[in-house]
C-alpha cells in the first residue's frame, strides 16, 4: 500500500480518515494543521506518497499548505477534503494530479478518492 499525509483540524475526522486508511493498508501521518502537514512533508518527503488535506484550517490552511509542499515536490498528488470546496481557488483544482472530497463522504468514497490520487502518482512515475 501507499505513505500517506492527511491533515485536518477536526479531531473526529482525522481520526475516522486516519483509521479507515490504516484499516486499507496504508501508513498515515496524521496532523491537525497545515504547518504541521508541511513539516511532516519535510521530514518524511521521500516516503509519501499523496496527501489529503482539508481545505479550511486555522492559521496555514490547506490551500497554502498545498503550494509549500508542491514548491518542495511538484508531482506530489493530492486529495482536497472539506464541507465546501466553493473556495478552492480554480488554479488549485485544476492543478495537476489534484482530486476533491465533499464532506460527509462515506468510507468507501474516501477509498475510492485515494486510490485515484495514488493512481496520479503511478502514472508520474512512469
Amino acid at each position: 500500500m501507499a505513505t500517506l499525509l492527511v491533515a485536518d483540524d477536526d479531531p473526529s475526522i482525522l481520526s475516522l480518515t486516519t483509521d479507515v486508511l490504516r484499516a486499507a493498508g496504508h501508513v498515515v501521518h496524521a496532523v491537525l494543521d497545515g504547518a504541521l502537514a508541511i513539516a511532516v512533508f519535510e521530514l518524511h518527503q521521500p516516503s509519501i506518497q499523496a496527501v489529503l488535506m482539508d481545505v479550511f484550517m486555522p492559521g496555514v490552511d490547506g490551500v497554502a499548505a498545498f503550494q509549500e509542499i508542491r514548491r518542495r515536490r511538484r508531482d506530489i498528488p493530492f486529495l482536497f477534503v472539506s464541507g465546501t470546496l466553493a473556495n478552492l481557488p480554480v488554479e488549485v483544482r485544476a492543478a495537476p494530479r489534484v482530486a476533491v472530497l465533499t464532506k460527509p463522504f462515506h468510507i468507501v468514497d474516501l477509498v475510492a478518492a485515494v486510490d485515484q490520487v495514488l493512481a496520479f502518482g503511478a502514472e508520474s512515475a512512469r
